[in-house]
């Protein structure tokens, strides 16, 4: 049913004849259209959506979980759709792109990567990623980095992770921070949203249940919870997020990596956003000033995880600004 809906949004959204979508194509009109693309190893098919102009820099985003779907993440192309042709795909064993369970692993994941970027007629990729796409993002790069034109981490995770890294500076940024996240979560803010809905009680139905679940997954990811009802709950596909973990490496630092890449990283972070480390992202905003000084971190005022729901004006300009042609 959902990509049926997809599919139609995709319909009413194309230009209306032949001619007109030549036409729409060579003036970079925005448009969408979905996809699907085989994997090289034959164990399933990406699903596939581009919305944007076509004659525009194809912008590949890749979603968080891991096992979630893009869905959450339209929203980040609007506005700049005429600038941009954003191309978002689920990943291997997400909901539309199903795959053999068996074969979901991170190295499959950046291979699939690498395929997308075949299939688009690119050189190199311009990527947004999304809170645990940042490990994805890494990982491309580790194996990938003359593939990468340019490269926007929203949400992003910390650039460095475990015990081997576990320093001094580290564990004293990180004191507190699950204290903090929880609070966060648990704030008064949410729990308005839950008495306002009539779920302070027992004996819910399955809609209310959902609803309920609802508003605290908002209330950890975004500091608007009274927006909670404009989206499409996210939905993780267990076996893609628990096979995807168990093979990604989390003893990591890359910011010597990230200093060797010959163009400017940028960092999008909301300023709530304990998912990150703790507020104002020092971890990042220290590498910064450090070890890569090509990266540029953005904190957006007034915003956590899905800073583009809480903020999405600042947001828009520092997506801009971070995927203009330099």
């Amino acid at each position: 049913m959902k990509r049926c809906l997809l599919l139609a949004v995709a319909t009413l959204l194309s230009p209306l004849s032949e001619s007109g979508a030549q036409a729409g194509k060579a003036q970079g009109a925005p448009s969408a259209e979905g996809w699907y693309l085989p994997t090289a190893d034959s164990a399933g098919e990406l699903f596939v959506f581009e919305k944007g102009g076509h004659s525009t820099t194809p912008v590949v985003v890749l979603h968080g979980g891991p096992g979630a779907d893009f869905d959450y993440m339209l929203p980040i192309a609007t506005g700049l759709e005429r600038e941009f042709r954003f191309v978002f795909y689920d990943q291997r064993g997400s909901l539309r792109s199903r795959v053999t369970p068996d074969s979901i692993s991170m190295g499959k994941h950046v291979a699939d990567l690498e395929q997308l970027r075949r299939a688009l007629g690119v050189e190199r990729l311009h990527l947004v990623s999304h809170s645990a796409g940042t490990l994805l993002a890494f990982e491309y790069l580790k194996s990938f980095p003359h593939r990468v034109a340019n490269i926007v981490l929203v949400g992003a995770l910390p650039h460095k992770n475990g015990r081997a890294h576990f320093d001094k500076e580290y564990a004293t940024l990180w004191r507190g921070l699950a204290d903090s996240a929880d609070a966060f979560a648990k704030r008064e803010a949410v729990q308005r949203e839950i008495r306002l809905a009539g779920l302070d009680r027992d004996a819910l139905t399955p809609k209310e249940r959902s609803q309920l679940a609802q508003i605290r997954q908002v209330g950890a990811e975004r500091l608007r919870v009274d927006r909670w009802r404009e989206t499409m709950p996210i939905r993780v596909s267990p076996d893609a997020a628990r096979r995807t973990r168990e093979t990604t490496e989390f003893e990591y630092d890359v910011g010597p990596l990230l200093a060797r890449l010959e163009f400017p990283v940028t960092v999008i972070n909301g300023e709530f956003d304990y998912t990150v480390g703790p507020r104002n992202s020092p971890l990042w905003r220290r590498l910064a000033e450090t070890v890569a000084r090509n990266v540029r971190v953005v904190v957006i005022r007034d915003a956590s995880h899905n800073v583009w729901y809480d903020n999405p004006d600042e947001f828009r300009a520092a997506l801009r600004r971070a995927l203009r042609p330099r």
